[in-house]
């Protein structure tokens, strides 16, 4: 099946990790509107952010429609051939719970509609992709997943099918990320920080240039919460954490390290509520429980390494870069709330989103998608 590579939640360290998008050469590529981000040439990352609406009178939509842009209305057929083309280019899975699968056809729509706002936008720019350019991306997708040569190609084409989609509809969905990558760019070219400004800056982006304080760490992951209740008490009663983690958790990988879960992590590189616990607990102190996709999980704070402040004369240049890339958001952001006020998008009942007027987000309900 044709599907990018997925972050795997193989052990602890990997369900208390805050989840990332997969970094494969398709990701690379294809990084775009269906995930809410698009890169410019510059290399800055700047959010897709959906502006409002105005109230207006339309006509009802037709019954087959899912949505609608300006007068182009996209038939539920359409959408459906579409989202097979994007999940197999981007493995985005519909969920198969009820909830899950209609935030699922709601998000997609959503990112279908903002793309075709920007299709139109490039048509009126001229801005084109040189066919070479689009079939080069393409094969190197195919040599990546599949393997070289004419057997990489006979796979590639035949997970297609699976899928139900065509290599044409491929080339066409990496057409449109290289054409909304130079939208982008022309939108946010103009937009420059001088040296100058670079002062008064500094005290806005001091906190996020500065090294983080990072904690080493043990986990031990078991079933219940009535479970991990009992460990922390022995825990508390005197047990070694490494004793309690090779006999009692579950995560393979870790108990027979003692639940050493390897290097140290800053807040950010945790899911919220564990980062919560883990970075409030003294150093050699047991925190939990807490709950994850793996059980409930009681850690330890193995050590502390305390986080260093930012110094203006060594993070000028990330500063540039951290200034630039908010101000770029902020043009794209307002390029692109009067691009939508003026193409009048709008949704049948069944596929329109929670938040229409909202930054879109990846198609599983999360940035960067599931």
């Amino acid at each position: 099946m044709l599907t990018v590579e997925r972050p795997r939640l193989s052990s602890t360290v990997d369900a208390i990790r805050r989840p990332r998008p997969p970094r494969t050469r398709l990701r690379r590529i294809l990084v775009g509107v269906l995930v809410a981000v698009l890169t410019v040439a510059s290399a800055v990352a700047v959010p897709v952010v959906m502006g409002l609406v105005p109230a207006v009178y339309s006509p009802p939509l037709p019954a087959d429609a899912a949505f609608a842009v300006g007068d182009r209305t996209v038939t539920r057929a359409e959408y459906d051939k579409r989202l097979k083309t994007i999940q197999a280019l981007y493995g985005a899975q519909e969920p198969t719970d009820p909830a899950g699968a209609d935030r699922f056809r709601r998000d997609s729509a959503k990112a279908m509609a903002v793309a075709d706002v920007l299709t139109n936008a490039e048509a009126d720019r001229g801005i084109v992709i040189p066919d070479t350019r689009i079939r080069q991306a393409m094969d190197q997708m195919v040599q990546a997943q599949f393997g070289q040569g004419p057997d990489g190609y006979q796979k590639f084409v035949g997970a297609l099918g699976q899928v139900g989609t065509s290599e044409a509809e491929v080339l066409d969905e990496i057409r449109q990320q290289y054409a909304s990558a130079e939208l982008i760019k022309q939108v946010t070219d103009p937009v420059q920080v001088s040296d100058a400004e670079l002062p008064a800056e500094f005290p806005k982006y001091a906190a996020q240039l500065g090294t983080p304080e990072q904690r080493k760490l043990s986990n031990i992951v078991v079933q219940t919460q009535d479970q991990a209740n009992d460990v922390l008490a022995k825990l508390r009663a005197g047990t070694p954490f490494a004793d309690l983690a090779r006999t009692q958790s579950l995560d393979g990988s870790t108990k027979d390290a003692g639940g050493d879960l390897g290097q140290p992590v800053t807040a950010d590189k945790l899911q919220a509520g564990y980062a919560q616990a883990a970075f409030a607990a003294p150093k050699g102190q047991p925190f939990g429980p807490v709950q994850t996709q793996q059980g409930w999980n009681v850690g330890l704070v193995n050590d502390v390494v305390p986080g260093v402040p930012a110094d203006f004369a060594q993070a000028q240049i990330p500063l540039k870069q951290a200034v630039l890339t908010d101000r770029k958001t902020a043009a794209w952001s307002a390029w692109l709330e009067n691009e939508l006020r003026s193409s009048h998008v709008r949704y049948a009942d069944a596929y329109r989103p929670a938040d229409p007027d909202g930054a879109p987000v990846g198609l599983g309900g999360t940035p960067g998608g599931s």
